[in-house]
C-alpha cells in the first residue's frame, strides 16, 4: 500500500476560538487546520473534531484494506 506523507497524529482539536473566527488543528506542534467559526458554533466544533480524528480514520481504513475486506472490524 502507497502510503502519502501527513502530519502524524494524534491530531487535537484546539476548541479555543481565536480572534473570535476559527479553531485550530494540531499535530505534532504544528497548525494542521483552521476551522473558520462564521457564527456556526456546533457546526465548526464539529468540523475540528472530525478533522482531528483524520489520523486514526486513515489507520482504520489501512487496516481493512489490509485484511482484504469490507467488513467492519467488531
Amino acid at each position: 500500500m502507497t502510503t502519502t506523507p501527513h502530519t502524524p497524529g494524534p491530531w487535537t482539536a484546539d476548541l479555543t476560538l481565536r480572534k473570535n473566527v476559527y479553531r485550530r488543528v494540531h499535530g505534532e506542534g504544528i497548525a494542521v487546520a483552521d476551522i473558520c467559526d462564521a457564527g456556526e458554533y456546533d457546526e465548526s466544533m464539529s468540523n475540528a473534531r472530525l478533522i482531528a480524528a483524520g489520523p486514526e480514520l486513515l489507520s482504520a481504513l489501512q487496516a481493512i484494506i489490509d485484511r482484504g475486506t469490507t467488513k467492519l472490524p467488531s
